[in-house]
């Protein structure tokens, strides 16, 4: 059987990282851009190029990954970010279109979606006011699906991604507050919560869309399955880190917690997520001090 060949953007940040990881037992052969060179194994191949270049890479690959974006630091996002971001996606089009590769599976965010209004996000929910991260998302999904007539892409709205040493996220930002011995705010204790995915099972999903037939533009919502409410994780993380009541705050706010529908990506690509309190445990015995 033919080695499919995997390109894969965005190799140095938290998600890309862990994917590589778990692509490279099974048994493709990987190809990564990265911005300083790196030594190479059997399995993986670095080439060193900055993404916001044309891209002079002529190796047809089968499926490509991109993970590579700017994201919000400490909630700045800029229009030098958003249009790297438009950039980017431009170039590995480009490229695409010269080397036709089989699909594309692109790493989108929920962000996209801007102020929820409604009790659950789907594939179908509006977009309301998002920010100008979740536009360059929206943007770059919209720049995909002009070329989806002839190569097949796949979108996945991801929501916080959690595993060891995650980043940019409500439940990252709790494992960093914890660490620094900060007090924890907490909001709508009663609202119940699965806005994540574990890194492994983002990995897992991304191995079986690499073998998956599909057509055309389409666009997934993922998500764990079981919510559990947010007084539920506190304790989860006030038993596991020894917590005292003290560095708790409970904060009042006018945001209404939401749940993510799943189901199109379960029904439609075989997605199988795992419950939420499963997850986090996972999470936080990852980042145990």
């Amino acid at each position: 059987m033919k080695r499919k060949k995997i390109l894969l953007t965005g190799a140095s940040g938290f998600i890309g990282k862990n994917i590589i990881d778990i692509l490279q037992k099974k048994n493709f052969i990987i190809y990564c851009f990265v911005r300083k060179q790196k030594k190479n194994t059997k399995k993986i191949k670095y080439i060193k190029h900055d993404l916001l270049n044309y891209i002079k890479f002529d190796k047809t690959c089968d499926v490509i990954i991109h993970c590579s974006a700017k994201s919000p630091e400490k909630d700045k996002f800029n229009y030098t970010d958003y249009r790297n971001n438009i950039s980017i996606t431009k170039n590995l089009i480009e490229y695409s279109k010269k080397n036709k590769p089989e699909k594309i599976i692109y790493l989108s965010s929920l962000s996209i979606y801007g102020r929820v209004v409604t009790k659950k996000v789907n594939e179908k929910t509006r977009i309301l006011n998002s920010d100008l991260y979740g536009k360059s998302k929206y943007e770059c999904e919209n720049l995909f699906k002009k070329i989806s007539k002839k190569i097949p892409v796949i979108s996945i709205r991801l929501p916080g991604v959690i595993g060891k040493n995650s980043v940019r996220n409500w439940l990252s930002n709790l494992i960093d507050d914890v660490k620094a011995n900060r007090s924890i705010n907490v909001y709508n204790l009663d609202g119940f919560f699965n806005n994540t995915i574990h890194v492994n099972d983002l990995g897992k999903f991304i191995t079986k869309l690499i073998n998956l037939e599909f057509k055309r533009f389409n666009k997934v919502c993922l998500a764990t399955k079981k919510p559990i409410k947010i007084c539920e994780i506190i304790d989860l993380f006030k038993k596991f880190y020894k917590l005292e009541n003290e560095k708790i705050n409970i904060k009042q706010t006018k945001k209404k917690n939401f749940l993510i529908d799943y189901s199109f990506a379960k029904k439609n690509f075989d997605y199988i997520p795992s419950s939420t309190k499963r997850s986090l445990i996972k999470f936080m015995k990852e980042n145990n001090f």
